[in-house]
């Protein structure tokens, strides 16, 4: 609290939200989609209020080992 938000900062936040973070699965989603997609919500707002402008593509997106089985 109290220091400028910078990647270092985003970093500890990530691994903070990694460790305390504990989705479930349920018919919707699995637990790892929804800890995927916190991760990814977290890095798009520290984007956003950065004022960096990454676009996203298909091709830029990993897909999962488990999508199509």
């Amino acid at each position: 609290a109290g220091q400028p938000w910078c990647e270092r900062l985003f970093d500890e936040a990530g691994a903070a939200l990694a460790q305390d973070f504990q989705p479930i699965t349920d018919m919707r989603a699995s637990a790892s989609y929804r800890a995927r997609v916190a991760a990814n919500l977290m890095r798009r707002f520290y984007l956003s209020h950065t004022g960096v402008s990454t676009p996203v593509t298909l091709d830029s997106l990993e897909r999962p080992e488990s999508a199509g089985r």
